[in-house]
This record gives C-alpha cells, structure tokens and sequence, in this order.
C-alpha cells in the first residue's frame, strides 16, 4: 500500500461511507455499501485513479474534478435507488 500510488489491490483505495449517526465506517454487508461497491466494480482503471489523486492526494485538478463529479452521481443515484445519470 502506497499513499502515493493507486493501487487495486489496495483496500483503503475504495470509497468508504460513514454512518452519520455514529460516525463510524459502514461495513461491506451494509446495504448503502454494497451499492457503493457495484458501481465501484464498473468504475474504469481512469475514474480508480481520479479517486484515489482527488481524495488522497487532494488533487483539484479541472478535468480530475470532473471524472470524480460522475462518479459521485452514479454512486447518489444507486444509493438513493435513482437511474443512474447519463
């Protein structure tokens, strides 16, 4: 695991949602996380890469801000149960 580098493998390179009750990470069986992660899995090595350069390394980038803005669309329209926006 590298704070530097996007890496697949790497279990803290995915999107992590917090319970704003308690504050805490979601586990991988709830169900907000597992639409999370199905969009997650459709994502393209690209859009990985934007997440991990606008959240890790705080990247504001124009063209990075935007891949991410879609990303964070499909990921509100599948928790909310929306269509997924075009």
């Amino acid at each position: 695991m590298s704070h530097e580098k996007f890496d697949d493998a790497c279990h803290e390179c995915r999107p992590a949602v917090l319970n704003p009750a308690t504050g805490q990470v979601l586990l991988e069986d709830d169900p907000v996380m597992v639409k999370v992660n199905v969009v997650w899995e459709t994502t393209t090595r690209e859009e990985r890469e934007v997440f991990h350069r606008v959240t890790c390394l705080n990247s504001r980038a124009p063209e990075d801000l935007s891949v991410m803005q879609g990303l964070i669309n499909r990921i509100e329209a599948a928790v909310s149960g929306k269509d997924v926006p075009s």
